[in-house]
């Protein structure tokens, strides 16, 4: 059973967690990206970063791992999505994205001939989605061919760097405007985790605010992430 089939049918499964000693059942409600979402009645219980055996009782027998909290609201904990489950492939874990609203700038443009394009001043992008392998995002006024080379001043987290950016292609978006997608080059290893946090971050977020909308009522809950 590859992965991705994996993930699709353990959702709906019962699920064990044994946390601090603490053994207690759930249903596994969403798995996508990084995050294992369990309906778990106990999930007030729990504390952001602890450490936790899980059990899921999947179609083909029992799945066991260890994970970590890293969100929880009313009747929900969010956990880490183990290797087992989550796509193995470097390249597949690299496509996984994450819809973002960031302004960045770009700094230096080379065309997909090689040949610099002139700018008098950093120019702004829209980056509409992110994860370890690159971004989506709009650039006005330019047209980009794939191969053309960006170096990009991107604010992920808490911080602004430096990232360079192959464009892979170019497809019309919302509102007729480009959106070009593109990979990372040359990514150092605190990059990549930095990245890697701000994705996980985002994931627990989305998911956590999808709750509040969609199964209880608009301030009846407060939640928490880890990270």
């Amino acid at each position: 059973m590859n992965s991705t089939t994996m993930s699709a049918d353990l959702v709906g499964r019962s699920v064990m967690l044994e946390i601090a000693g603490f053994v207690s059942t759930g249903i596994v409600s969403h798995i996508e990206g990084d995050i294992i979402e369990i309906d778990n009645d106990n999930a007030e219980t729990y504390g952001l970063g602890q450490s936790a055996k899980v059990v899921i009782y999947a179609k083909g027998g029992l799945i066991n791992f260890e994970s970590a909290i890293v969100g929880k609201t009313a009747g929900t904990v969010i956990i880490l999505n183990p290797p087992e489950i989550k796509n193995s492939s470097l390249q597949r874990r690299q496509n996984f994205r994450v819809s973002v609203s960031i302004q960045g700038t770009v700094d230096s443009i080379i065309d997909g001939k090689g040949i610099p394009l002139v700018l008098d001043q950093p120019v702004p992008i829209h980056v509409l989605d992110i994860g370890l392998g690159g971004i989506a995002f709009h650039i006005p006024e330019y047209e980009l061919n794939p191969g053309s080379v960006l170096k990009a001043e991107l604010p992920i987290g808490e911080q602004v760097e430096s990232y360079h950016l192959l464009v892979l292609h170019s497809r019309t978006g919302e509102g007729n405007l480009r959106v070009h997608g593109c990979k990372f080059q040359s990514i150092s290893d605190e990059q990549l985790q930095t990245l890697y946090a701000f994705t996980l971050g985002e994931q627990i977020r989305a998911r956590l605010e999808i709750r509040k909308r969609g199964l209880v009522p608009q301030g009846s809950l407060t939640d928490e992430t880890y990270g």
